[in-house]
């Protein structure tokens, strides 16, 4: 995707509004989905966490379908023992089961937290809404140190796996 001069200022902005506070996770208030494929085994929150978020305004099932491209980043959870990955999608309650439905039957080799009582988005309303900044790199802190898909942009990608490099010392 390429943006504008202008979009691209927006987006610094978003990005410099939403790192200067830390995000809130509250994983507990949330469902965990298994993809049918997997254990129930609750996943271990690590020091350093990938959060893929999707809101309302993207459309779930697009959500869903792109699930499957992140398999192949799985990896990085064997290479970097102090890194967790965390899918989150907001859902609406009155679409619950559809949304359990189509997240069981996901390629996705990993559990996804379902957000329908809209909790992410309440304790963290200084992550902006555009979705290009809906996928972002925690310290262990909740303090969000890079933004950006790395499945979707290399720069990015080399940028998490150096702070997760340094975070091991290697």
């Amino acid at each position: 995707m390429l943006l504008g001069c202008n979009n691209r200022d927006n987006i610094k902005i978003l990005i410099s509004e939403m790192m200067k506070e830390s995000i809130s996770l509250r994983l507990n208030n949330m469902e965990i989905i298994y993809p049918d494929s997997l254990k129930h085994i609750e996943p271990e929150i690590k020091d350093y966490k990938l959060v893929i978020y999707s809101d309302t305004t993207n459309c779930s099932m697009c959500f869903v379908n792109s699930l499957k491209e992140w398999n192949d980043m799985l990896y990085l959870q064997k290479e970097y023992q102090n890194l967790s990955l965390i899918f989150i999608m907001q859902g609406r309650k009155n679409m619950l089961e559809l949304h359990r439905k189509v997240l069981n039957e996901s390629t996705l080799q990993y559990p996804i937290y379902l957000d329908v009582e809209n909790i992410f988005q309440e304790t963290n309303p200084h992550i902006p809404k555009n979705k290009l900044i809906h996928t972002f790199l925690l310290d262990k802190e909740n303090n969000v140190i890079v933004v950006g898909n790395p499945l979707t942009n290399d720069r990015i990608k080399s940028m998490m796996i150096d702070v997760l490099n340094d975070s091991q010392g290697t």
